[in-house]
């Protein structure tokens, strides 16, 4: 079953919060060796800042760009990685090694279809 593990947090402190909410790099490194000993492929990336998104919405055959992230809320998707594990158990396995706000969510077998 694969999951993905969203690394969530405000990419733009603001006064009087920690300076960076994003797991440490020593976290990542712990996390990719624990990934090679269990044979899982490395398979995820880091996000650029909110700032940079754009996001398009359709309504009613219209389409609107806006620039940022489609929701204004305290964090952000910062990074994600893709986990092929048996069950939501092993998951939350590799999400406990990195401090923050880690969602994972299963992803949706639609049999074979990209």
């Amino acid at each position: 079953m694969r999951f993905v593990m969203m690394i969530m947090g405000n990419d733009e402190p603001k006064p009087g919060q920690p300076a960076s909410p994003w797991p440490l790099p020593s976290e990542h490194d712990a996390l990719h060796a624990k990934m090679a000993r269990d044979g899982m492929p490395m398979n995820g990336e880091e996000l650029q800042r909110g700032h940079t998104a754009r996001t398009v919405r359709t309504r009613n055959g219209k389409q609107v760009i806006t620039d940022g992230p489609f929701s204004e809320t305290a964090e952000h998707l910062g990074g994600f990685y893709i986990l092929d594990l048996p069950d939501m158990d092993a998951a939350l396995e590799y999400a406990k090694m990195l401090s923050g706000t880690v969602e994972i969510r299963p992803v949706v077998d639609h049999g074979g279809r990209g």
